[in-house]
């Protein structure tokens, strides 16, 4: 409700001024390849684990994981997942999807890769 009685401070609407006058499109699309060369590394490394799936985003910095030939709770699977190999996913059954998970690539090359395949390890050795 604040913000809609206060309005938004003075400062942030004079920050927002550059990018409205497209001063910072070049920052955008640097940003926009990162995230895009990020996604694409995700996406090679997870369509090489056997019995899950994954479609290629059209937006955000998120890839849901199907998991459901493997486990279809995704509470269970996202938390087995945490306590064996340390790597913190979201649940698909919060976003109406059990059987799914929901991974972030908004992070470094190098954290994708070493999350992927712990996630690999995992699913390779689920039971």
């Amino acid at each position: 409700q604040g913000q809609s009685t206060s309005n938004i401070c003075s400062i942030t609407q004079h920050a927002a001024i550059p990018a409205l006058n497209g001063e910072c499109d070049e920052d955008i699309e640097k940003m926009r390849q990162a995230f895009e060369k990020r996604r694409d590394l995700a996406l090679n490394m997870l369509h090489q684990i056997p019995n899950i799936s994954v479609y290629k985003p059209e937006g955000a910095f998120y890839l849901f994981v199907n998991t459901q030939k493997i486990e279809k709770d995704s509470m269970k699977f996202c938390q087995k997942l945490l306590e064996q190999e340390k790597v913190a996913v979201v649940p698909g059954i919060g976003f109406g999807m059990d059987g799914y998970f929901r991974l972030s690539y908004a992070t470094s090359d190098e954290l994708i890769k070493k999350g992927i395949e712990r996630i690999a390890n995992f699913i390779k050795n689920y039971k």
